[in-house]
């Protein structure tokens, strides 16, 4: 039997996101993430995207998590971004590509030696789609960030894969969508 990891998500304690779009306040945000701690879960996910965790959690709280943090680079100067993210994000402990694409269609094999020197193993892609999958792990890449729930079949290779690869899932419940109780779907 696999292990399985449980991870905070932050997307929601530091902006507006998802189906029923609210931010949580700071205060509910610490106890969250407290009582995660007692429960044994000690990992967090942010995006730079996102905003800053350590703005609204105490130092010493974070201190207790091993964080993950998604960017976007762009085309234009990819290795100064993984550096300048690097030097003002001591913190964090693996880093994960949101674009695929433009790791792939630049000078990829740069872009990952810069990311293996800062994060050693603890680098990867946060992946919105599986095109690029068979290349980055032709590549060495060895993790992945995937959208996975019960009505998204398109990740399900990992299942029947020997590699090994650690796939963390996220958007499990469609942002909020699948726990509601009334659900309307459009009709097709």
């Amino acid at each position: 039997m696999n292990k399985i990891d449980m991870t905070v998500g932050t997307v929601k304690m530091l902006k507006n996101y998802g189906h029923n779009s609210f931010k949580i306040n700071n205060s509910e945000s610490i106890k969250i993430l407290e009582e995660a701690l007692k429960k044994g879960v000690t990992k967090l996910d942010t995006a730079e995207s996102y905003g800053k965790i350590e703005k609204i959690i105490p130092k010493s709280l974070l201190n207790c998590f091993e964080i993950t943090s998604k960017i976007n680079i762009s085309e234009k100067n990819p290795i100064e971004q993984i550096e300048t993210f690097f030097n003002k994000n001591k913190h964090v402990r693996k880093l994960l590509i949101h674009n695929a694409d433009i790791v792939f269609m630049n000078n990829h094999e740069e872009i990952l030696f810069k990311c293996s020197n800062y994060f050693k193993s603890k680098f990867g892609l946060s992946m919105y789609s599986p095109i690029y999958t068979e290349i980055a792990m032709e590549n060495g890449i060895k993790n992945f960030q995937i959208p996975c729930n019960i009505l998204d079949n398109r990740w399900d290779f990992f299942k029947n894969k020997k590699t090994n690869v650690y796939v963390e899932a996220r958007s499990v419940f469609l942002q909020g969508i699948l726990l509601k109780k009334n659900i309307s779907l459009p009709k097709l």
